[in-house]
């Protein structure tokens, strides 16, 4: 043997044990991360006077925004199982590691309130609508994410009813950047088939996978293989979820993130059902991400026996307000979830989230702390965004995920 050769030979064991060291070097000892959350802005209502029909986005709010301030391809799973199971797909250690960013966002509900400023723009009377504009200052989170799912709350069609959203929402979902939604509700539930299968077409026609109503969907992140499935009543079964997973993950799915719809509206409180159903996906190993909705508040982040737990969250878009559903159905968030290579596998590595909020008059989702930038909002209008944050931190760390890392992307200035 040749003495370059050799060198070839050493040079390539010394990198391979490179590589190795790289991949087998994660570890699960995040640092925690404490937050202290300052004390509420003294609030002054807002003045009085009327709310317009269409108002004005450069004219001041009105009082009653302010609400209790004063006080891919299918991985269905369906086919026989064979004795022998297919063996799963495993990344050799010496390949470089991976990773990927996966954003989720909270209920999208097309109600009357919202699709009336979505006409407005739209351009005003008539039939069309326009949401993109509602989604517009949360759109280069969306954009910028390698794989983003969003939740709706309502089916759409071509044809809307009460209960079912109209098609233009579709096309709003696709240009705002989401990749994939779970359409995976009691709305949905209770719409008839034709509704749900037009549903999941809408979305495909503007490039935006559905899961849930039977089929799960497979996405790329960076390279990733995610499977995403959904579930709600009368499916939320961990049997049938453990299945599913299980499926997904012979069909190739590296990843699996499961959106439920569970939980009681309106409390913040995960319920017992709850936590028993995460507990038992945790344990069958083969889910590794439950994001919830349906509570239409945010609930707390936990991690159940390592995998990670977003019990709810919240309302991304929504008219509902303090006046009929609590103050904190106007807060959502933006879950940013980092997945990357690992010893064990594909797993999470970092979890962060950005607070949002509804302003109902103009119908806009506002990430908070951007918000907040504007240095020409009033008093009383910043104390309600700075509530709003820290109702959404306090929520989302209720049951201790700061110990564990999970922070918000940006503080309260």
């Amino acid at each position: 043997m040749t003495i370059s050769r050799i060198l070839g030979l050493v040079s390539l064991v010394i990198v391979a044990a490179a590589v190795v060291s790289v991949v087998t070097s994660w570890s699960d000892d995040d640092a925690a991360s404490t937050l202290s959350t300052s004390e509420a802005a003294e609030q002054t209502p807002a003045p009085a006077g009327s709310t317009p029909g269409v108002p004005d986005e450069s004219a001041p709010l009105s009082s009653s925004l302010v609400g209790g301030v004063a006080d891919g391809d299918a991985l269905t799973g369906s086919e026989s199982q064979t004795t022998a199971a297919p063996t799963r797909p495993t990344r050799p250690a010496f390949l470089p590691a991976r990773t990927a960013t996966i954003v989720f966002t909270g209920e999208i509900t097309p109600d009357d309130a919202v699709q009336r400023l979505a006409r407005h723009y739209a351009g005003g009377g008539g039939a069309a609508r326009d949401f993109v504009p509602m989604f517009a200052d949360a759109a280069s989170e969306i954009v910028a994410a390698d794989l983003a799912i969003c939740h709706l709350e309502w089916p759409l069609s071509t044809q809307p009813s009460v209960g079912v959203g109209p098609a233009e929402l579709a096309s709003a979902v696709g240009a705002t950047g989401w990749d994939g939604c779970s359409v995976a509700s009691d709305s949905t539930a209770r719409a008839s088939e034709f509704v749900r299968t037009e549903t999941a077409s809408l979305l495909a026609d503007s490039g935006v996978v559905a899961a849930g109503d039977g089929s799960s969907a497979a996405h790329d992140a960076n390279g990733i293989a995610v499977a995403h499935l959904a579930f709600t009543v009368p499916s939320l079964d961990a049997t049938a979820i453990i299945a599913e997973a299980g499926a997904a993950l012979d069909a190739g799915a590296e990843f699996v993130v499961v959106s439920l719809h569970w939980g009681d509206e309106f409390e913040a409180e995960p319920t017992a059902e709850q936590q028993q159903l995460a507990a038992a996906l945790a344990a069958s190993g083969e889910v590794d991400l439950v994001v919830g909705h349906h509570a239409h508040v945010i609930q707390p982040l936990d991690r159940v026996e390592g995998m990670w737990v977003a019990y709810g969250l919240g309302n991304f878009l929504t008219s509902q307000s303090s006046g009929c559903c609590g103050i904190s159905s106007e807060d959502g968030v933006i879950l940013h979830i980092e997945i990357g290579d690992t010893a064990d596998g594909v797993a999470v590595i970092d979890i962060g989230y950005t607070a949002t909020w509804v302003d109902r008059v103009h119908m806009k989702v506002h990430p908070v702390v951007s918000r907040l930038a504007d240095a020409g909002l009033p008093a009383w209008y910043r104390a309600v965004l700075r509530n709003s944050w820290e109702r959404t931190d306090d929520a989302l760390l209720a049951l201790g995920a700061d110990e564990w890392a999970a922070a918000p992307l940006d503080q309260l200035p």
